[in-house]
């Protein structure tokens, strides 16, 4: 009896669940994200790190940030080579996984990165269009024998035929594979239309993969090393003095006479003409596709520009908010057409660049469209609540604390603003401009940045697209096509 009683109760229950689950269903998209939307946030309070700096050669700085609760040394090397128009940017690639894969003389192939790992050390190599990084971990009490071990590895690079052609496999193979994923190809086509023919919009060829041989990574090994200007960041409990002695022997270069000439640099002016004298007509990139992107893009100024705080609360109301952005409440909580839909933007020392994008399913492009030109419009914009411009304030200065996450972190974004020539009390007032931005100053950049008649379109999909935009005039390419 008591069992059956059992049974009866738990099929009840579960059929209440499930109809509970049936009414709700057709509100819950719209629903999520609701529930974070009127949550009280209070501003944090917390002191700011102090990080030291020490001037080392080649125009470089060591940035230092000790903390002595294990002994371990986290240390970084940043190597302002630049992209450069002499060298394709398959070279990096190349070098930087070869170099690492060869070791050296002493210590071949897998068996240096055996070594370090025997230490307890790990050592990784990141290309970058600015900058490229070299960083290294390890036990303090092994620290001779790790700086023995670079410094042979720095200057005498073992690169072989055998390790090239593998990396060259390996580079060939994701060239060949990058147009399987839809919002892959949305990026890379997006670095096409906004930079053009500058550096930061090439892409790796298969053709100019396999023509680069092991005289053109030992070139490029030799400007890397001989970098006109190279900083160090120690976080961990390494002693400064020691780091900067072993910064000053790592850099004694054998190429005194080279020439290293500087990366590529973009006029802000020139190129936001440029951009907005581009024709309206939508790019579409066309791809057999069940699921489509559609990406708004467009000019912004520097990093270190005045309306950048204006810039940054405005893009978080729009679409960099997550759930309390007016992209992911209007195209996905309420009409349900998404599963993702922000905006974001790229500050760079010279200039910065906005991304909108939306993943939708084929039948919603039309309609995400629209929704995205609506809710970029001077009409949404002049809307804007004093409470939806509050909210955005309190979250994005409590956000400002995962800046100091961890010291390494500290160091990289104090380089990058350091870089950026921000100014030197940047931290210290970052918070306090962000409370200052008023509603007309976010109509104002809006005018003058965000509004959809100074964006350009790019969809990635199947040429039935077009159909759901009549009105519009659109520029057909395919994958491996160049926009421009």
């Amino acid at each position: 009896m008591n069992k059956k009683f059992t049974k009866y109760s738990m099929l009840k229950n579960l059929s209440l669940v499930f109809l509970i689950f049936l009414i709700t269903k057709t509100n819950h998209s719209k629903e999520m994200g609701n529930f974070v939307k009127n949550v009280p946030i209070e501003e944090l309070e917390f002191k700011l790190p102090n990080i030291e700096k020490t001037q080392l050669e080649r125009q470089g700085e060591l940035y230092s940030l000790n903390s002595n609760y294990f002994p371990l040394t986290d240390l970084e090397m940043y190597f302002y080579i630049g992209e450069e128009k002499e060298f394709s940017s398959e070279v990096p690639l190349i070098l930087f996984d070869v170099w690492k894969l060869g070791g050296t003389k002493e210590l071949p192939d897998s068996k240096f990165i055996e070594r370090l790992e025997f230490l307890g050390a790990s050592l990784s190599l990141q290309s970058g269009y600015e900058k490229s990084v070299i960083s290294i971990s390890y036990l303090n009490r092994d620290e001779k024998e790790i700086f023995a071990l670079l410094k042979d590895w720095f200057h005498n690079p073992r690169i072989t035929e055998a390790n090239v052609r593998t990396i060259k496999n390996q580079i060939k193979e994701s060239i060949l594979r990058r147009n399987d994923n839809v919002s892959g190809i949305g990026m890379r086509k997006s670095k096409e239309l906004l930079f053009g023919k500058r550096l930061q919009a090439r892409t790796e060829e298969i053709a100019s993969l396999e023509a680069i041989t092991i005289s053109d990574l030992e070139k490029y090994h030799k400007k890397f090393i001989s970098s006109k200007k190279v900083n160090f960041a120690l976080s961990g409990s390494g002693n400064p003095k020691t780091i900067q002695n072993f910064a000053s022997d790592l850099l004694k270069s054998k190429n005194t006479n080279l020439t290293v000439s500087s990366s590529e640099e973009i006029d802000l002016k020139a190129w936001t003409k440029e951009f907005r004298a581009l024709s309206k007509e939508i790019i579409l990139i066309e791809k057999e596709t069940n699921q489509s992107m559609v990406l708004l893009l467009g000019v912004m100024p520097a990093h270190n520009h005045p309306d950048f705080y204006a810039i940054q609360l405005l893009n978080y109301i729009i679409g960099g908010g997550g759930f309390n952005s007016y992209f992911m409440t209007e195209i996905r909580n309420n009409r349900g057409l998404a599963y993702s839909s922000s905006s974001s933007i790229s500050f760079e020392k010279e200039y910065g660049a906005f991304y909108a994008y939306t993943l939708t399913k084929n039948e919603s492009v039309g309609e995400v469209y629209q929704l995205m030109n609506d809710l970029l419009s001077k009409d949404t914009i002049s809307k804007i609540k004093e409470s939806e411009l509050k909210r955005a304030q309190n979250a994005i200065v409590n956000q400002f604390v995962f800046l100091f996450q961890n010291n390494t972190k500290i160091l990289s974004n104090q380089l990058r603003f350091d870089d950026h020539n921000m100014p030197k009390d940047y931290l210290e007032t970052y918070r306090s401009h962000i409370s200052k931005v008023s509603l007309e100053d976010l109509r104002r950049v809006g005018d003058e940045y965000f509004k959809t008649e100074l964006l350009r379109a790019i969809l990635v999909g199947p040429r039935s697209l077009m159909k759901q935009l009549p009105n519009e005039k659109f520029i057909i390419k395919s994958p491996e096509e160049r926009i421009r």
